[in-house]
């Protein structure tokens, strides 16, 4: 090939790939409003909604702050277009390019306006924040997400429907000496692979969703200020839940009776002090009058009992081991050292 028809074929090709980045789809994704999820593009965010401009304080590397103007549309105008306000979701999650994620909730969303902002200063974003990024102001800028890719509409946050409940403090109590986390994994391992979110409890009665990976690159601390409290190094620390009470992976639960005792109160039978079971199982609606219940030691140990039994049980602590107490059952009932308690038969309410 003579040099000229190689600048040729050069060219054209160049030109083949102008156009392609020319056509590139840009947009979001927005799930959980219709059964599929919804793109949309760029030209509908910028042209079918009101540009809304906010002012707010951006801090540069030396500290210095600067006021900047960011302008996009509103998320309460998108979500107007399929039938949903701000202020009856649950909460909202961003997620970037780069599977950075955050979930606003419901308290924010009642009171701020949400722009998914495509300028700066009337100039498009910089590369690296394209397509959009989310502004809050008033909040912190943990919220504002960059590179947005995807936005999940959280409509009812409901605990999941588990088929067995894990007591975290057995599970800490059998760590090895001085180790004072549960790794996440370790929870992960009772669920298998079939789930993408865990649901959180904190002992305030907050909840919130979080995603697998961030999940796994996490830990559960059992000592210290705010134990047991679900930490990870891929979310800020806002973002972290201090006095978990409950977590839920597929079909399975986990429950802290510690800090149960503040979200549930406690009840006495006896001598006794702690939580009822038929509460405890209430958590995650496990509680089907008509079924069954196998509660099980660590040891192995394990017991059956009705429904009825569970309201009439307790769950409490003492000498640093978990154990359960029924009044109106044989004294061979009680569980020491208790691990888990699951459903047995009977469809799930």
């Amino acid at each position: 090939m003579d040099g000229k028809r190689m600048l040729i074929v050069l060219a054209l090709a160049w030109l083949g790939l102008l156009c392609a980045a020319s056509s590139a789809w840009s947009g979001i994704s927005l799930i959980g409003v219709e059964q599929d999820a919804v793109a949309i593009d760029m030209e509908t965010i910028t042209n079918a909604f009101p540009k809304t401009a906010v002012t707010i304080e951006s801090q540069s590397e030396t500290g210095e702050s600067t006021a900047v103007e960011k302008a996009g549309a509103l998320l309460a105008d998108l979500l107007s277009d399929y039938g949903y306000t701000q202020e009856e979701l649950e909460a909202v999650r961003f997620t970037a390019g780069d599977g950075y994620s955050m979930e606003v909730p419901s308290e924010i969303l009642a009171r701020r306006d949400i722009v998914l902002a495509y300028e700066k200063d009337g100039q498009p974003l910089a590369e690296e924040s394209q397509p959009l990024r989310v502004i809050i102001p008033e909040e912190r800028a943990m919220f504002w997400v960059r590179n947005l890719e995807e936005i999940h509409v959280l409509k009812d946050l409901q605990p999941p429907r588990v088929e067995s409940i894990r007591f975290l403090e057995t599970k800490a109590a059998a760590l090895p000496a001085g180790q004072t986390t549960l790794d996440t994994g370790m929870l992960a391992d009772a669920a298998g692979d079939v789930w993408e979110r865990v649901y959180l409890q904190a002992a305030d009665g907050f909840q919130r969703y979080e995603t697998k990976d961030n999940f796994l690159k996490g830990s559960i601390a059992m000592r210290g200020e705010g134990s047991p409290a679900f930490v990870s190094d891929a979310l800020p620390k806002g973002m972290h839940v201090r006095e978990l009470t409950a977590a839920a992976l597929a079909d399975v639960g986990f429950v802290s009776v510690v800090s149960a005792k503040n979200l549930l109160g406690s009840v006495s039978f006896d001598e006794y002090q702690g939580l009822l079971l038929s509460d405890v199982a209430a958590l995650f609606a496990m509680d089907n009058e008509q079924a069954r219940h196998r509660l099980t030691g660590y040891d192995g140990y394990a017991v059956e009992v009705e429904y009825a039994d569970l309201e009439q049980g307790l769950v409490y602590e003492e000498g640093g081991e978990l154990r359960t107490y029924f009044p109106h059952l044989p004294q061979n009932t009680a569980v020491r050292g208790i691990y888990s308690l699951e459903i047995l038969n009977g469809e799930l309410k």
